[in-house]
């Protein structure tokens, strides 16, 4: 009668906690029985070794140019990577032999761009007088390890770029293609070329790449990194390890407590290479863990690859089985990596909460009808001290223009637009004996008539004669004007003139 009891009670609770939430209402770490139940980028895993049945985790990752902005250069970005992306567990044998090989992932190539994969790893072999998809070894692929003609893939990809023009895909090929120009064959046959990034424009010496809102802007949004060196020269396609860096792949590269490079890479921390690649994955795939491994282990990593990279963060996190973690994993991850990247927090997510929270309250101060022009964009203003109160309309300038000014501090200024001799703003300065400058009365006046909102520009130019010039950029770097294009000073059209 007791047992009889006891099962009924456990019975009830399981059902309760079943139907605590369903149709999509579920949120992450709540139990839930199919995905259905799960909110919107949630989907329902068993990450059995963390926690018993199924729960809510993540399935997308957080777009950080949708969170902030696409005006930083495309190495300020962290991108999630998958690697092998084409070997796919259930994927059926398209050789009519049984497939004998390793897996490495669980949905399709286009799933994993759609959920926010934005590096693919493939490996491209010759193979029946095409180029395929083959897990392998030894350069060679075999029936019982290739898995599709490359084409199809390709198709997907330019599928994907096709629908959705402001996204940027990066291949990096582990290339045993021998055919004489057959990679550049399957880009143009497959309609990849018209989004290609060239060659010429990657930066070499560890500068910076273009901003992410011009590749969009040019189209220039598949950048292709193969193994093999001669393509670079035979085909125009970039040579990985003259581009990035790249820590040892397999077990070798999951230790928190060193980062070491791949043999084909410079050392992590040789900054002539703009881009990091950092690998987490088992030699041998281990699927059953890895939802813990990319919950625990995983920040450990990206910390030590960060201290050998010279202070650099990932651009690149490559993993086996993307989606599996016990809530936030490889997603969180990347989250960390752009907030990192973006504006040194440790949540993509903290960069858009700061900028705009920062900028209003310590930057506008009184410009009450500027705030309601105020939009989502990085600012490169400066802010007030947080001992001079935030309500005055006061501007300051970099420190080493004070100190530039130091022993000839004016007690006024008048700014003049740069190019323009018709219109002057006479502005008080402020100095607070600590070193800091600051435009104080007056400068209101500037802002509203160019109505000036988070994410402008300032360049000032100190003319010696009372005036400072001062060029005012939107928050797309382009110089905005106060005066008529009638004004005879806006006859110079020079576009290069009107951009940072």
């Amino acid at each position: 009668m007791h047992s009889s009891g006891s099962t009924f009670l456990l019975l009830c609770v399981m059902f309760q906690a079943a139907a605590a939430c369903s149709g999509g209402q579920c949120e992450l770490g709540d139990r839930c029985s199919s995905s259905a139940d799960c909110g919107n980028e949630l989907y329902c895993y068993n990450c059995w070794v963390e926690f018993a049945g199924k729960r809510c985790v993540r399935k997308t990752v957080s777009d950080p140019l949708k969170i902030v902005d696409a005006s930083l250069p495309f190495n300020k970005y962290a991108f999630l990577t998958t690697h092998n992306s084409f070997s796919i567990h259930g994927e059926p044998s398209h050789t009519g032999v049984p497939r004998i090989t390793l897996y490495n992932q669980e949905d399709s190539v286009t799933d994993q761009l759609n959920n926010g994969v934005r590096a693919l790893m493939l490996d491209v072999y010759d193979f029946r007088d095409e180029i395929w998809l083959c897990h392998s070894k030894g350069g060679k692929c075999f029936d019982f390890t290739a898995f599709e003609p490359a084409v199809d893939t390709m198709r997907e990809i330019e599928a994907f770029l096709s629908s959705h023009p402001s996204e940027i895909v990066t291949l990096i090929l582990e290339d045993y293609v021998g055919a004489d120009h057959g990679l550049s064959k399957l880009f143009n046959s497959t309609g990849l070329t018209k989004y290609w990034f060239p060659v010429s424009s990657m930066p070499r010496r560890g500068e910076d790449w273009p901003r992410v809102r011009d590749m969009i802007e040019r189209n220039h949004r598949l950048l292709v990194f193969t193994s093999d060196e001669s393509k670079e020269s035979t085909e125009g396609i970039a040579y990985q390890w003259n581009f990035m860096v790249e820590n040892q792949y397999g077990d070798g590269g999951m230790s928190s407590r060193s980062c070491h490079s791949r043999s084909e890479s410079l050392a992590l921390g040789n900054r002539t290479r703009s881009l990091v690649l950092v690998n987490y994955f088992h030699t041998v795939p281990l699927g059953v863990t890895e939802c813990a491994e990319h919950s625990l282990g995983l920040a450990g990593v990206l910390r030590a690859c960060h201290a050998a990279a010279g202070d650099r963060w990932a651009n690149f996190l490559a993993v086996d089985y993307y989606k599996r973690s016990d809530g936030g994993g490889v997603f969180e991850a990347t989250d960390m990596l752009n907030g990192m990247l973006i504006c040194g927090r440790d949540d993509v997510h903290a960069c858009r909460r700061r900028t705009l929270k920062d900028a209003l309250q310590g930057l506008l101060g009184k410009l009450g009808p500027l705030v309601s022009h105020v939009r989502h964009c990085v600012t490169d203003w400066v802010g007030l001290p947080e001992h001079l109160p935030v309500d005055a309309a006061r501007k300051r300038l970099p420190d080493k223009f004070a100190e530039f000014l130091a022993g000839r501090e004016p007690a006024g200024v008048k700014l003049r637009e740069v190019r323009c001799v018709f219109w002057r703003w006479p502005v008080e300065v402020l100095f607070n004996g600590q070193g800091k400058m600051y435009l104080d009365t007056g400068f209101e006046k500037l802002a509203r008539s160019h109505s000036l909102k988070v994410g402008c520009l300032l360049h000032f130019l100190d003319e010696d004669d009372g005036d400072l010039s001062v060029g005012v950029f939107d928050n797309i770097s382009f110089r905005m004007h106060y005066h008529d294009d009638s004004d005879k000073d806006n006859n110079n059209n020079d576009d290069d003139d009107d951009q940072l």
